[in-house]
């Protein structure tokens, strides 16, 4: 008979489906590159799968802050990069199972055309 170990992070479901951040920005320009540090407030969307207790879900309110750079390729391409950290605390979502500490990582890269 084979017996497999199941530890809590196998079996428990959790997601942020949507995020939205309102921030205010402090930038630098340096030539044609635009270097920026961000911070603000953020808010989510945060839904836990808990087998047996089902799924809760709540409205989650927290920080954000991180940096970027942007820089003009000619006039008319920009590429950009992005780093930003959301952090939304400690939550309980109504499970036995206590809270869970909310918070996500994003980078984000791009190319504009500006006709």
């Amino acid at each position: 008979m084979e017996v497999r170990r199941v530890s809590m992070v196998d079996i428990i479901s959790s997601t942020v489906p949507s995020s939205s951040v309102s921030r205010m920005t402090s930038t630098t320009t340096l030539d044609r590159t635009l270097i920026y540090g961000t911070g603000g407030l953020a808010a989510a969307g945060g839904e836990v799968d808990v087998p047996g207790v089902g799924k809760k879900d709540d409205i989650l309110i927290g920080w954000t802050a991180g940096g970027g750079v942007e820089h003009a390729l000619t006039d008319n391409i920009v590429m950009r990069a992005e780093y930003r950290y959301d952090d939304f605390g400690r939550k309980d979502f109504g499970s036995a199972l206590g809270d869970f500490e909310v918070n996500q990582q994003k980078v984000t890269v791009g190319t504009s055309f500006k006709f």
